[in-house]
């Protein structure tokens, strides 16, 4: 005849331990807690953690550097580039007479590399850049009404920067001014040294 499985699985269950006899119960629990499972919580947690710059400090203090010393480079490579545009659109000046005063005073000063004089409509006021090849830049037209003595005085005074290499140091000055920003002593030890250049 039939054998009734489910009373010799009922009576198998009855002989077994205890915790094994509850096997059944564990693989298909209706409530977790019936089966004597631990709870977990399947919950996921939406509150982000927000990151703030103060949990950087070293990557904040970079930022700032770098910032600062931008600021401070922002003038002088403004500089630069209109002193480039004179060079490019600025016309030689072509008076003998004022070549010949430039290369007396080069002479004089001891100066043997080849100097350009350069004159623009922009420019505001005499003044001399570059080490490797030094040009003297002057404003169109303003060599026009000066004496020879003035004309001298002036390219002696411009070639002298030539000679101590100011321009190469009033360089080196702002690169410098630029890393220490934040120190006001560098600010006053350049304006110093521009003056002493003067």
């Amino acid at each position: 005849g039939l054998v009734d499985a489910s009373g010799i699985f009922a009576e198998t269950l009855a002989r077994l331990p205890a915790p094994a006899a509850r096997i059944p119960e564990m693989l298909f629990p209706v409530d977790a807690a019936a089966a004597g499972l631990p709870l977990v919580s399947t919950a996921v947690s939406t509150t982000a953690h927000s990151v703030s710059p103060l949990d950087f400090p070293w990557l904040l203090a970079a930022s700032l550097l770098v910032a600062g010393m931008a600021m401070s480079l922002a003038p002088v490579a403004g500089c630069r580039l209109r002193i480039m545009r004179f060079c490019r659109s600025g016309s030689r000046v072509g008076n003998p007479m004022v070549a010949a005063v430039f290369r007396n005073a080069a002479r004089q000063l001891g100066l043997s590399r080849r100097i350009r004089i350069v004159e623009h409509p922009g420019i505001a006021a005499p003044f001399t850049s570059g080490t490797i090849r030094p040009t003297v830049y002057l404003p169109a037209g303003f060599t026009r009404d000066l004496s020879p003595d003035a004309l001298r005085e002036l390219a002696l005074h411009e070639l002298a920067h030539v000679r101590r290499l100011d321009s190469l140091t009033l360089t080196l000055v702002a690169l410098l001014r630029s890393f220490y920003f934040w120190n006001p002593l560098a600010w006053i030890a350049a304006g110093r040294i521009a003056r002493l250049a003067e």
